[in-house]
């Protein structure tokens, strides 16, 4: 790989990672805001996401965001 395309590939992983970043703020702004409205409408956004869920796909997110990470680093876990 050139060093051009490893700049290309690293700012693709860049944004990748801020996209995902900024969807898991807006999973938790959606979070604290279905806790602070225990109202029990269910409308949280999440299309009714239970907890456990809602943890399933932060973490994978957040692994993702990690994964990425490494990878543009050239390092390993």
């Amino acid at each position: 790989m050139s060093k051009a395309s490893d700049k290309q590939s690293s700012g693709k992983q860049s944004t990748d990672k801020r996209k995902l970043i900024a969807e898991m703020i807006a999973m938790q702004k959606r979070l604290i805001a279905r806790g602070a409205n225990a109202s029990g409408d269910g409308d949280d956004g999440d299309g009714d996401q239970t907890p456990s869920e809602h943890r399933s796909a932060f973490a994978e997110m957040a692994t993702r965001v990690v994964d990425l990470a490494h990878k543009e680093r050239g390092t390993s876990r």
